[in-house]
């Protein structure tokens, strides 16, 4: 079966993220703006790059030199590519499924996933991780309350295709599974949205990197 990232339309995805009432795509710009400030790396991978939201507080941090835009989507990676030109010797799109290989993904210092383990699990995740070798992980799970992970939007019943890949992410597990992977948790933030749901930064870092 075909995954279903691959049919959903920017547009609906960005229109739905950033209405008002949802608010997702302007708190992960700021979450973003944070992680790329937060540690002192050259490199970073972005995991679920979607159409670049975020890579604008790149523009002005010239000390991360090497930036990777990662995504099952090639019509997502193109749209990101073309939104920061400023970027263009800086940026580089890669396509991958990791749920299937991780082959493509280049070794960074840093790996951001934010709203992405929810979609590949926490196995394939750090498995990604792994293939990637960084010194920092830095991602964003979604805390729900009663209803479902899709917020209620006009665009609801586009993505609701994506019901079928996605799952809830257990903060303990991914705990669980980081630190079998020598990575231990070095921070952790909470940003709540308008409609109840609250955004869980968790930070981790390679206890011996080698």
């Amino acid at each position: 079966m075909e995954n279903p990232w691959k049919n959903v339309a920017l547009d609906d995805y960005e229109n739905h993220m950033s209405l008002t009432c949802v608010y997702q795509l302007q708190t992960l710009n700021k979450i973003m703006g944070e992680q790329f400030k937060a540690y002192d790396v050259t490199s970073v991978g972005i995991l679920g790059i979607a159409g670049g939201n975020g890579l604008d507080n790149l523009i002005e941090t010239k000390s991360i030199n090497e930036i990777y835009g990662i995504d099952i989507n090639e019509e997502y990676l193109n749209a990101s590519a073309e939104r920061y030109p400023l970027l263009a010797n800086r940026y580089h799109t890669v396509a991958a499924d990791i749920n299937g290989s991780c082959d493509a993904l280049p070794r960074v210092e840093m790996v951001i996933a934010n709203l992405f383990i929810e979609y590949v699990g926490c196995e394939n995740f750090v498995r990604a991780v792994e293939k990637m070798q960084p010194r920092y992980v830095s991602c964003v799970i979604q805390i729900d309350p009663a209803e479902s992970f899709v917020s209620d939007s006009p665009y609801t019943t586009k993505l609701e295709v994506l019901d079928c890949v996605h799952s809830t992410v257990d903060s303990n597990e991914l705990h669980m599974t980081m630190h079998a992977k020598g990575y231990e948790m070095i921070d952790s933030f909470s940003s709540e949205l308008p409609n109840g749901k609250v955004f869980k930064r968790i930070d981790f870092k390679k206890t011996n990197p080698t």
